[in-house]
């Protein structure tokens, strides 16, 4: 049994707390709408009002993430930072896991070290490794700056944390082109899982100037080098009359190290990918008109709890009045099946419903 969310968008799902006296000069850019508190370890939950946490007034970005240790419950807050200090790109807070509250938190920055200047990041994500001992997370972020010339154009990084700290910068894409820019900009365009059994963690993003899906996987030490897998089947802008990248979801089979990537090109078409420990399977074109694509994400993912199968599911009648559905067993190969449902008008959700728990900002 799944359980299926929409419009989560509309009053932003599950957002973190930036303390009420938020430090900096970001408080002409956001937007406060309810008290979030700390009830557990493991849960963030709002006070008082079912819309909480704050948004970024005039867009569907989302410049912060946050994620909780796994061998601690520290909370790793990371967001983009209004500063024109060239070393101050993203900032970040570290809540103990015995503190319910932001307030003498230290605020600290992380420098994109690949490129000079004050950068503007617009998608932050960010998830832990599930192995117990571990303090380690990977980090993704987009950076939309654009300030001209090909070896400026916006990219996507990723970087690790250690327990203390941010280190191991890597870039992911450094030419994104419209994934991130005019009516494509409140895209997703990239992702950070790691495997169920903390193996490995993946970071995929946008290759605009091929319409690949580019891809790293960091195995605890190391990075790998830069690969790619197209899921829109002619190639991108770049090659002629092709997509890019514009929503990207990754999974992690619960039972093994594989993965299920599903992603939204520009053209509004849906296809799908699986990792089975070393190599991609790609299926393009599942379908060619997702409803509100590109400028929603109408389609969703979930694993059945006990792995090996799950369920794609996505909106294409554009009354929102029905889905399709998909088994895919692993790979969404097979074919689907109509499913009526109540209004569905922007992004969904699936959730397994043994493994639920309130909706966050990574999902």
């Amino acid at each position: 049994m799944y359980l299926l969310l929409s419009n989560w968008r509309v009053v932003r799902r599950f957002n973190v707390s930036f303390i009420e006296n938020f430090k900096g000069d970001l408080t002409e850019n956001w937007e406060y709408m309810g008290d979030w508190s700390k009830v557990d370890n493991k849960t963030l939950c709002v006070k008082g009002s079912e819309v909480g946490g704050i948004t970024k007034i005039g867009s569907l970005w989302e410049n912060y993430d946050f994620e909780f240790e796994t061998a601690t419950g520290d909370l790793v807050l990371v967001y983009a930072v209004d500063s024109t200090n060239g070393s101050r790109d993203l900032a970040y807070q570290v809540l103990p896991a015995a503190s319910t509250s932001f307030s003498g938190v230290t605020e600290n920055y992380l420098d994109d070290t690949g490129h000079a200047g004050d950068r503007t990041y617009t998608w932050v994500r960010i998830d832990r490794d599930p192995v117990n001992t571990s303090e380690e997370m990977v980090l993704v972020a987009f950076d939309s700056t654009d300030p001209g010339g090909p070896a400026q154009e916006p990219h996507i990084n990723a970087w690790v944390w250690n327990g203390t700290g941010f280190d191991n910068q890597v870039e992911i894409s450094n030419y994104v082109s419209s994934t991130g820019l005019g009516p494509s900009e409140t895209g997703d365009a990239h992702q950070a899982k790691y495997a169920a059994d903390g193996s490995i963690a993946m970071v995929v993003g946008a290759n605009g100037g091929t319409g690949d899906v580019n891809y790293r996987t960091w195995n605890g030490s190391a990075w790998s080098a830069v690969n790619s897998f197209d899921i829109s089947g002619s190639g991108g802008s770049a090659s002629g009359g092709g997509a890019d990248l514009v929503w990207a979801l990754l999974k992690a089979d619960p039972d093994s190290d594989d993965m299920q990537f599903v992603g939204v090109d520009s053209s509004a078409d849906l296809g799908t990918a699986y990792w089975d420990g070393s190599t991609w399977s790609v299926t393009t074109n599942i379908e060619t008109a997702v409803n509100q694509a590109p400028a929603r994400r109408a389609a969703d993912f979930a694993w059945n709890p006990a792995g090996s199968e799950g369920i794609l599911l996505w909106e294409n009648d554009g009354g929102g009045s029905n889905l399709e559905l998909m088994v895919c067993s692993p790979e969404c190969d097979g074919s689907s099946s109509t499913v009526s449902a109540l209004t569905v008008s922007h992004d969904l959700k699936l959730v397994p419903h043994c493994l639920f728990r309130a909706p966050r900002s990574s999902l």
